[in-house]
């Protein structure tokens, strides 16, 4: 049941508000800063893959500042490079079945495979570290081969 409202319950004053040209200028840069953020937040939204590839500070700074998530942008890059390693391997086993073919009609054979396959291993090492990374929670996991240098705290 409604009882009627007393004197004694009053509610908590709110914000007091002096509207003079200093709240003005004040809520107006406001403004004008949080439009920039959500413009420089939409130009980077469709590079979160590469993001994800750039260092923990500095994916922490980007989430702080942009709001885009270090995690999410991780795991992005993760898959991004799931592509790159598989593109990889599939230049390298057509340019050696090429070069088996070229050589089979009489040609030479000469297939440099070695920066590719190194690339390739390296991606691949580092999509199960980064993505142990993701599996332990870590906030801020590393980016692009960041783990060999990482310092454990």
């Amino acid at each position: 049941m409604l009882e009627p409202w007393t004197e004694e319950l009053r509610d908590l004053p709110g914000k007091i508000v002096h509207y003079d040209s200093a709240y003005v200028t004040e809520r107006d840069g406001t403004a004008e800063r949080q439009s920039r953020l959500e413009i420089g937040r939409f130009l980077l939204l469709p590079f979160m893959p590469v993001l994800g590839l750039l260092f923990a500070r500095t994916k922490l700074w980007i989430e702080q500042v942009y709001g885009i998530s270090a995690r999410r942008a991780t795991f992005l890059s993760i898959w991004l490079e799931l592509v790159i390693f598989f593109a990889l391997g599939l230049a390298a086993w057509a340019q050696t079945y090429g070069g088996l073919y070229s050589m089979a009609t009489g040609g030479a054979f000469h297939v440099p495979l070695g920066a590719a396959s190194a690339l390739d291993l390296a991606v691949l090492a580092d999509i199960v570290m980064r993505y142990d990374s993701m599996l332990r929670d870590d906030h801020a996991p590393p980016g692009f081969l960041e783990w060999v240098f990482r310092r454990r705290r």
